[in-house]
């Protein structure tokens, strides 16, 4: 590991990554970015760092972690883009219009990954990083092409996983919106959907609805309860389809939210104010 560390001025290890990563924040040719190394190379992490290669590397957009290098001598490791937060650490701070918002820009990341049919199957707030209030997916190690028909690798975090990965099921584009679906309940309640004991939260995820968001955060009015819970219907056919779809509803809501502000607005640097804050997703997939 020194091998690969030696390479970089100021090296500061962050954290660590599932399948035995360390991560550390370094400087290359005066620009700060992070790396990931395999600390232990089995047939098993292999594979993953292979994978999760072959489909990041498709991927180029504001709102998923930027890909700058990968070798796999003398271990496996990637630059990547430097963020200074991640939302596991900061979702309990946020209040209901910003997480709505942060949300929306993920969704942004996730529909261009889709479109490029790339499933990311292991969503949640520890795989989503801020960089200048820009929320970025990572960790695509466990992400698949849907041409490929592999599940054989199950390493999964229960509280976010959709009922078909539970049951070992084939997956698609519909597991990662119950996935996205869990973040946003949890965003905007403060609480996981399921979050027991193993055998509970497996049995809950099968065979329950968890408390209608409204129950835990009054201020989640009847539309934004809909949407989250259209989400993480246990039958993929009663879910969203796709991303566009759900985002439709999304901006729906939010044109919503809008209009109320509006109302009460006072003066023009307020409206201009409340129009950035409320538009500035829709605008986010056109900036280079």
């Amino acid at each position: 590991m020194h091998a690969v560390l030696s390479k970089y001025q100021n090296p500061i290890k962050i954290g660590e990554g599932g399948f035995c990563l360390h991560i550390y924040r370094v400087i290359k040719n005066n620009k700060t970015i992070a790396i990931k190394i395999l600390k232990e190379l089995t047939e098993t992490t292999g594979k993953l760092f292979l994978r999760e290669i072959g489909n990041w590397k498709k991927l180029k957009h504001i709102n998923i972690v930027r890909l700058y290098y990968s070798n796999i001598y003398p271990y496996p490791y990637v630059e990547m883009e430097y963020c200074e937060k991640e939302l596991n650490k900061i979702k309990n701070n946020l209040e209901l219009k910003e997480a709505v918002l942060l949300f929306f820009e993920v969704l942004n990341g996730l529909k261009y990954a889709h479109a490029a049919n790339i499933i990311h199957k292991d969503l949640k707030p520890h795989n989503i990083l801020i960089s200048n209030n820009i929320p970025k997916i990572t960790d695509w190690g466990l992400s698949k092409e849907t041409t490929s028909k592999s599940t054989t690798i199950n390493a999964l975090t229960l509280q976010y996983s959709a009922p078909e990965q539970i049951s070992r099921e084939t997956i698609d584009k519909r597991t990662d919106i119950y996935q996205i679906g869990v973040i946003l309940y949890e965003l905007t309640t403060k609480k996981l959907p399921f979050n027991g004991d193993t055998f509970s939260t497996i049995d809950s995820i099968k065979n329950e609805m968890p408390p209608k968001p409204s129950q835990l955060n009054p201020l989640i009015d009847e539309e934004l309860e809909n949407i989250t819970l259209k989400y993480i219907q246990k039958n993929r056919n009663k879910r969203y389809q796709t991303v566009e779809e759900l985002q439709k509803d999304l901006l729906n809501y939010l044109n919503t939210q809008l209009t109320t502000q509006l109302m009460v607005s006072q003066t023009n640097h307020d409206l201009v104010e409340v129009c950035f804050k409320l538009f500035r997703p829709c605008f986010i997939p056109y900036i280079k």
